[in-house]
């Protein structure tokens, strides 16, 4: 043991924050995600652009935004966090593809000369603004526990974003920049006290969004109009911030106006789905669209006569043993 050489190093700088170092630190050996890519990118524009006391104070900054974060998405698996940033770039930037390159190629290039040393400070100081509250509004999102959000969630805005939960599945997410977006903007104008939305308008968004997931990408089964969440996503979140009208609530009946016409009209879509697309008819029509069904049976036939009783009688199946026998459109 005398001849072998160890090497100890310690960090003798209270700049550091242990817990966030200790996230890169311990994934030695596997790729960074992108958050802690961020993170370290971050820190390196931090250098090129602050001078001594700007920059320990933004690295304090960048270092207090990630422990926040990390707490508050330390239930979350690695995908779920590579989930958030993309989300998060589509509301904050308007885009919907190559999140990484946005972050890392564009918004802090590693080999950018930067001029604007103000403007760029600026730049990451709103960044980890909006970053750190958008955590919670994530966790909330995915949990509907409330307790960190400390806004104003009435019973019935955490019914429609349980329903809307299991809507995301059937259109991958569709909904989340603009929920994103909505809800982070209510949270950072708490703290200025300035809310852009009352409890009845978010109730009434949230009601607009249920009902067209349900038709759009329940029912119909399209998986379609994420571009336009996007942008309704990215508007109201500009507006917001540079003190502008907010128009994207505005535009969502518009959206759903345009959507239904012509050959993509609501019957149009319901048609299709049920007769012409399936050739299995009743086993390749989706949940929502027989749950459709059976709310419609059960609205026409209230009551029923069946007399059933599970303790002596049992059913062995209630679908037909072959497609084609008796079941169509």
């Amino acid at each position: 043991i005398k001849k072998m050489l160890f090497s100890v190093v310690g960090l003798n700088d209270n700049r550091i924050d242990p817990f966030s170092s200790f996230e890169t630190i311990n994934n030695r050996g596997k790729d960074l995600s992108t958050l802690e890519l961020l993170k370290n990118r971050l820190h390196f524009v931090a250098h090129k652009i602050c001078d001594e006391e700007d920059l320990e104070n933004l690295q304090q900054e960048i270092n207090d935004t990630y422990t926040r974060i990390y707490y508050d998405l330390r239930s979350f698996e690695d995908d779920h966090l590579e989930g958030f940033l993309k989300h998060f770039v589509a509301y904050y930037y308007g885009e919907n593809s190559k999140f990484k390159e946005r972050l890392l190629n564009t918004a802090f290039d590693a080999h950018k000369k930067y001029d604007d040393l103000y403007d760029e400070y600026e730049k990451i100081n709103d960044l980890l603004l909006y970053l750190s509250y958008s955590s919670k509004v994530w966790y909330f999102l995915h949990t509907l526990d409330d307790e960190e959000l400390r806004i104003e969630i009435t019973p019935k805005m955490r019914g429609l974003l349980d329903k809307m939960r299991h809507l995301n599945a059937l259109s991958d997410n569709a909904f989340l920049p603009l929920l994103l977006s909505l809800f982070t903007i209510q949270l950072v104008g708490k703290g200025a006290n300035k809310q852009p939305y009352t409890a009845k308008e978010l109730e009434d968004l949230l009601e607009y969004l249920e009902r067209f997931g349900f038709l759009i990408y329940g029912v119909a089964g399209k998986n379609t109009a994420k571009n336009e969440w996007i942008e309704l996503a990215f508007m109201a979140f500009k507006a917001y911030r540079y003190g502008e009208e907010n128009t994207a609530i505005k535009d969502l009946p518009t959206l759903e106006k345009n959507f239904f016409k012509g050959e993509h009209s609501g019957l149009e879509l319901l048609e299709n789905n049920i007769n012409f697309n399936n050739a299995k008819k009743w086993y390749e029509w989706n949940k929502v669209l027989n749950y459709l069904l059976y709310e419609y049976e059960l609205y026409h036939n209230p009551e029923t006569t069946l007399n059933f009783d599970g303790r002596i009688e049992s059913i062995e199946h209630i679908l037909p043993q072959k497609p084609d026998q008796g079941y169509s459109a």
